[in-house]
Order: structure tokens, then sequence, then C-alpha cells
């Protein structure tokens, strides 16, 4: 049997000694936000849980925010995905706000391991 392999796409990721933000901006109208069926907050929580449970395995201890910056509408969640929703003004502040929870150590681990799996 083969072995699975699966892909996330994000379109930030901020590391520091706070853990690893994995952000996903999202623009859309309001007219297309209740068109839809495209949900940015589970395609956000997938993609957290994927980065979590990889770097667990790889034996890091990094903590995994999930954020969704918003600069326009946003469908409305369909489920509690453990994401939070800020605005493009608020993002860093809430970053910031997250107590220190890794080490040097760790953040460095967790950067060797980030760049090993950056695409082309």
């Amino acid at each position: 049997m083969g072995v699975r392999r699966f892909e996330a796409q994000v379109d930030h990721a901020v590391l520091s000694a706070r853990g690893l933000d994995l952000i996903e901006t999202k623009n859309w109208s309001e007219t297309y936000a209740q068109a839809t069926d495209r949900c940015p907050f589970r395609q956000t929580a997938a993609a957290a849980h994927l980065v979590r449970c990889s770097l667990r395995e790889a034996g890091l201890k990094i903590p995994v925010r999930a954020w969704l910056v918003n600069c326009g509408a946003l469908p409305k969640s369909s489920g509690d995905y453990w994401v939070k929703v800020r605005s493009p003004r608020q993002i860093a502040g809430s970053i910031e706000a997250q107590g220190h929870s890794a080490t040097p150590l760790d953040v460095e681990a967790a950067a060797r391991w980030l760049v090993g799996r950056l695409g082309p």
C-alpha cells in the first residue's frame, strides 16, 4: 500500500517564539461570499491541522494557529473550525497577544522543517 501524501496551501506563515501562525487572506464581495460553496474556514483549519500533525510527527513542539484575514465579505461558517477571523488592522496585534511558547531551538528547528517543505 502506498503512502498517502496531503498538501495544503496557505497565503502566509509567520514563525516566531509565539509559534507558527498560518494566515489565509480573503477579499470577497458580498455577492460572491453568498454564492460560493467554498469554505475558507474549512480550508484554513485543514491546512493548520496538516501542519500541526506534520510538526508533531517530526518531534517539533510548535503551537500552530489558524487565522483568516478578511478584507471583504465571508460566507457564514458552517462549523467550529478553530479559525480566528481578523481584519488586516487586527492581525499583527492578535498574533503578538499570543504568549511566547516556543524556545529558540524549537523555532530554529521549525524553520528548517518549513524550508524543507516549501515548493520550488
